[in-house]
């Protein structure tokens, strides 16, 4: 039988991984609250970055090959914010029947 030693501070990473996991889950049980969902992904990010460690966790995240889908999702939020805020501001001048 194989034995998996863990310190403290994996446990301790476990746990804010866990808690982070019902925050963000309580958040969209509850229509998205912000609330949650920050501190969900407050305690999710830590209890990563305690349980595999501070290089490991910087290695994953700074990846040059991430760099284009993160200025990719950018682009995609941007057009999807001007293209609703256009459809928005057409439809104000218009009475809707009740």
């Amino acid at each position: 039988m194989v034995s998996f030693e863990t310190s403290d501070l994996k446990k301790v990473g476990l746990g804010l991984t866990g808690f982070g996991l019902i925050f963000t889950f309580a958040g969209v049980l509850l229509i998205f609250d912000k609330g949650f969902l920050t501190i969900g992904n407050i305690l999710f990010l830590s209890g990563m970055i305690l349980t595999i460690g501070m290089k490991s966790s910087l290695h994953f995240f700074m990846k040059p090959q991430n760099y284009k889908m993160a200025y990719y999702w950018h682009d995609c939020r941007d057009i999807w914010f001007r293209k609703s805020f256009q459809y928005f501001v057409r439809q104000r001048g218009r009475r809707v029947p009740v």
